[in-house]
């Protein structure tokens, strides 16, 4: 999931060589949401510096899941650029983002590590 979320912030344009904006994002993936979730498979809220990304793996395959994330991650940059999120923006390029991020990943012939201050946490 790490070099999903890399490759994802670099077609986003949000790695370094992208902008100057400095942010941490954060996910965490939980295995059911809280009941006050309602039927959502991910939410993302915060502030420009401070992004939040919760994902559930409730009854979803992992594919799902990482599309999901893609879904969120354009919400995220929405966020990092102080702008209203858009659902429909969101909506839009989560399929385009997610399949360009998978095409990358496997053209790669090499993983790397977290960078950029992203962290992941997991909750069972």
């Amino acid at each position: 999931m790490y070099t999903y979320i890399e490759e994802s912030l670099d077609v986003l344009n949000l790695t370094p060589k992208w902008t100057d904006s400095i942010f941490d994002i954060t996910v965490t993936v939980y295995k059911k949401f809280p009941k006050d979730y309602g039927d959502a498979y991910g939410l993302c809220y915060g502030c420009p510096e401070d992004v939040e990304i919760d994902l559930s793996r409730e009854d979803i395959t992992f594919d799902f899941m990482l599309q999901t994330l893609a879904h969120e991650l354009i919400h995220a940059k929405q966020c990092i650029e102080d702008r209203v999120m858009r659902e429909m923006e969101a909506k839009r390029g989560e399929l385009f983002l997610h399949e360009t991020v998978k095409q990358r990943i496997a053209n790669k012939k090499w993983g790397y590590g977290l960078r950029w201050g992203t962290k992941i946490n997991r909750y069972n």
